[in-house]
């Protein structure tokens, strides 16, 4: 029997955050004029292009 002592969970949005916030910004600079509440939604459709799960997208969608 192996014991496993030690071990590292990567999960996707992990894996995804840097590219995702990289195209959160690009959009961002590109839409920088635009009204407020349609910057946020853009921001919402960049996140959940990525697939996050359910929890994850709540989450960023609130920032």
């Amino acid at each position: 029997m192996t014991l496993m002592l030690r071990h590292v969970v990567s999960t996707p949005i992990a894996f995804n955050l840097a590219m995702m916030e990289e195209h959160v910004r690009v959009m961002a600079e590109k839409h920088c004029n635009d009204d407020p509440e349609r910057l946020k939604l853009l921001a919402e459709m960049v996140v959940r292009a990525y697939d996050p799960c359910i929890s994850c997208s709540v989450h960023v969608a609130r920032l």
